[in-house]
């Protein structure tokens, strides 16, 4: 019984032995994983605050942009506007001085009309001869062929 005895102390001094280094290779590798998955976490954490960083800069950028297309597109909407008004005040003209030109088509057709030379006053007729330019001040068409070719 004695060596029974001695078998299963040493028995179970080897397992405690086995037991405290099963125990504490344990505890090492659970320290080592937590020691990981800390690190990663840590990884992820860095990682998701760099997008968040990433996606303000996105945002702002975006927020510019759209600044800026508005500013583009109320610009062109102001020249729009400047070009109708333009187009407006030349179409305007245009009408204004049709408007003049059949007032004095009109006028025209009134004075050339048969009935207009009945009830004007005739015009004093000029007497054959009576010019302002003196005789022979202009030349005929044969005396200006001479002297064109008389030119040397």
């Amino acid at each position: 019984m004695r060596t029974a005895a001695f078998v299963l102390f040493a028995v179970v001094t080897a397992a405690a032995a086995a037991l405290s280094t099963l125990v504490a290779s344990r505890y090492l590798n659970l320290e080592k994983e937590l020691v990981e998955s800390r690190s990663h976490l840590e990884s992820v954490q860095a990682e998701r605050k760099r997008q968040e960083e990433d996606k303000q800069v996105l945002r702002l950028e975006r927020e510019r942009v759209q600044a800026d297309a508005d500013a583009r597109l109320a610009e062109m909407k102001a020249q729009l506007d400047e070009c109708a008004a333009l187009r407006q005040n030349a179409l305007n003209d245009i009408t204004a001085s049709l408007a003049n030109l059949n007032k004095r088509l009109t006028d025209v057709m009134v004075s050339a009309s048969p009935s207009a030379h009945k009830e004007a006053p005739a015009e004093p007729q000029a007497a054959p001869g009576a010019t302002d330019v003196p005789h022979g001040a202009i030349p005929s068409p044969e005396q200006e062929a001479r002297r064109l070719n008389a030119a040397p």
